[in-house]
């Protein structure tokens, strides 16, 4: 069943620099939207950086929620309410970021070539 206080004050929560991962949680989201909000609108062309930096930050937020879930699955076999919707909303993220890396590849390959 759920579980969000177990699998919250588990020490597993307090493993990175001994802090709630709720709170690392939320600083990874908080570069997530600075990189979401950086550059114009031309920026995949203009900076592909940008969306190229987003796309693996979410695609690698999205490999963290999966694990942390069949973690929770595996090993506490209970799960955090929060933590899903997390997970559920990172793993949702990639499908949108994905056009966007596409033409700022292009365009860094374009540049390159």
């Amino acid at each position: 069943g759920l579980g969000a206080e177990d699998v919250d004050a588990s020490g597993e929560a307090y493993e990175y620099l001994k802090t709630p991962d709720a709170a690392l949680g939320l600083a990874s989201q908080a570069v997530t939207l600075v990189l979401a909000g950086m550059g114009s609108r031309h920026r995949a062309s203009e900076r592909p950086w940008v969306p190229l930096a987003m796309a693996a930050k979410v695609v690698l937020d999205a490999a963290g929620g999966a694990y942390l879930t069949l973690e929770q699955a595996t090993k506490h076999k209970r799960f955090c309410s929060w933590c899903l919707a997390a997970a559920v909303a990172n793993i949702a993220a990639v499908p949108m970021v994905l056009p966007e890396a596409r033409v700022a590849w292009r365009a860094l390959l374009g540049r390159g070539g």
